[in-house]
């Protein structure tokens, strides 16, 4: 098997991308949004939990809570783990979808690109 150097590598990769730049960004774009989403959820989600209270208040209203309090905030909990798990994973399939793509195109120069489902290309059964 011969190595190549990344020069030889970046040089291969302009060549399969001259004129087809379009191609290679509407591949990308996918997996560029969700990332921009989730980073932006995580930010917003920062910024609304920033300001909390270490007043003597809030900690005796914690000996308070009932048993239905504590298993309806447990809920909410295991809710939104849930939802950051998911949305984890479909970023992840994405990514890997995306990123087998882009192996494809190197290895076939003349194929046609289809963003949405060569995003998901990795969990069709040729890579399975």
């Amino acid at each position: 098997m011969i190595q190549k150097t990344r020069a030889e590598l970046k040089t291969e990769i302009k060549q399969l991308f001259k004129g087809r730049w379009k191609d290679a960004i509407l591949l990308c774009i996918i997996i560029s949004l969700l990332t921009i989403f989730g980073v932006m959820a995580n930010y917003s989600d920062r910024v609304s939990s920033g300001s909390s209270t270490t007043d003597d208040t809030a900690f005796k209203q914690l000996g308070t809570l009932t048993g239905s309090d504590i298993s309806l905030i447990l809920a909410v909990i295991a809710g939104f783990l849930l939802v950051q798990v998911g949305v984890w994973l479909v970023v992840q399939i994405f990514r890997i979808g995306t990123s087998y793509a882009m192996l494809d195109w190197v290895r076939q120069p003349e194929r046609q690109i289809h963003p949405v489902s060569d995003s998901t290309v990795g969990f069709t059964k040729r890579y399975g």
